[in-house]
């Protein structure tokens, strides 16, 4: 096993690929741990899903153009703040939005970046989801990575029994043993 680090900003940025377990990092190089040696940086967790499937010269692709890779690295602009354009549902492409702001190709490395994760979801309709498709989850998580001396959980305060209140009934611990002793005795 190797792990591989390689900077693809501002060059294309690789998709996600489960076959190589490829996450993205966003690093800041002026910050290093002092354990590790190495810079402080999230990792990104995120589903790999597909791209979009419409027809490139489609309406429907040119107003998505920003769905053709899961992750896009720009640099901060005010009012830069929706893939799409203002308005999506009403453009057919070529606006002011991120997919022109890629092709500025602005320096992002020491700046405010702005990482843009897209997602595509290719919906097989279902009769459940007539007339109205109730949800569609995905889960995106951030994790610290070197931002610690040691593991944070190393910090939490043993248990004790003061804090939760468990006891020992007839020396069987559990909620079958509390139900027990205390809601099938009779009243007094």
């Amino acid at each position: 096993m190797a792990i591989e680090d390689s900077v693809t900003v501002p060059k294309a940025t690789p998709d996600l690929d489960s076959r190589k377990n490829r996450t993205f990092k966003i690093v800041n190089p002026n910050k290093i741990n002092p354990v590790t040696k190495t810079p402080v940086s999230y990792n990104i967790h995120a589903p790999e899903t597909t791209f979009l499937l419409s027809d490139p010269a489609s309406t429907g692709h040119k107003r998505a153009e920003f769905a053709q890779h899961h992750v896009w690295v720009t640099k901060h602009k005010d009012k830069e703040f929706f893939a799409g354009g203002v308005y999506t549902a009403h453009n057919y492409g070529n606006v002011d939005a991120l997919y022109n702001w890629i092709n500025r190709k602005d320096p992002v490395e020491n700046a405010d970046p702005v990482v843009w994760l897209t997602y595509s979801l290719t919906h097989n309709v279902r009769i459940e989801d007539f007339p109205v498709m109730l949800v569609e989850i995905l889960t995106l998580s951030l994790k610290p990575n070197d931002f610690f001396t040691r593991s944070p959980a190393l910090d939490v305060p043993p248990s004790n029994q003061k804090f939760n209140q468990s006891r020992l009934i007839d020396g069987v611990r559990g909620c079958a043993a509390w139900y027990a002793a205390c809601c099938n005795s009779p009243q007094a």
